[in-house]
């Protein structure tokens, strides 16, 4: 029975780090870029061409160029690589008129938002229902000083 109890708080405090970690890695960054996107007149949405994708060890650069109105090229590397991008693909991005190297991929963040958001927050409300149901059974078998769980 200890036993049982254990392994439910050691996974409930993976589960809380877990769901941290990919709410805040997932799901902020992505909405910071569209709320930014979405509430600024700074940002245009354009076709670009990709010219090189470097493959690194975590992830890929994908390098991209595209005009803007008045006839300027400019290269820019992209923010995110989605499977099958290939040199030579048009994408469509948005770049930012006062910085046009500052460049992101169209509606790819919504997506990412979508599916981290609620993922993150899933695995730290079953992390805390662990958590709890674990310092319950503790404190009711009297293995546990309540002191330690007060603010629990």
């Amino acid at each position: 029975m200890k036993i049982k109890v254990i392994l439910k708080f050691v996974i409930g405090c993976h589960l809380i780090i877990l769901g941290t970690v990919i709410f805040t890695a997932g799901f902020i960054p992505n909405m910071v870029r569209i709320i930014e996107r979405n509430i600024s007149n700074d940002y245009y949405q354009t076709t670009a061409n990709i010219v090189d994708i470097t493959e690194r060890l975590r992830g890929h650069d994908v390098t991209v160029s595209f005009g803007i109105p008045g006839g300027q090229e400019y290269t820019a590397l992209l923010d995110t690589y989605v499977e099958g991008m290939d040199v030579g693909d048009s994408v469509e991005i948005y770049y930012k008129k006062s910085n046009p190297a500052k460049i992101t991929l169209k509606g790819n963040q919504f997506w990412q938002a979508v599916i981290f958001g609620p993922l993150g927050g899933v695995l730290l409300v079953i992390s805390i229902i662990l958590l709890k149901s674990s310092a319950a059974k503790f404190l009711k078998e009297g293995n546990i000083d309540s002191l330690m769980l007060m603010n629990f």
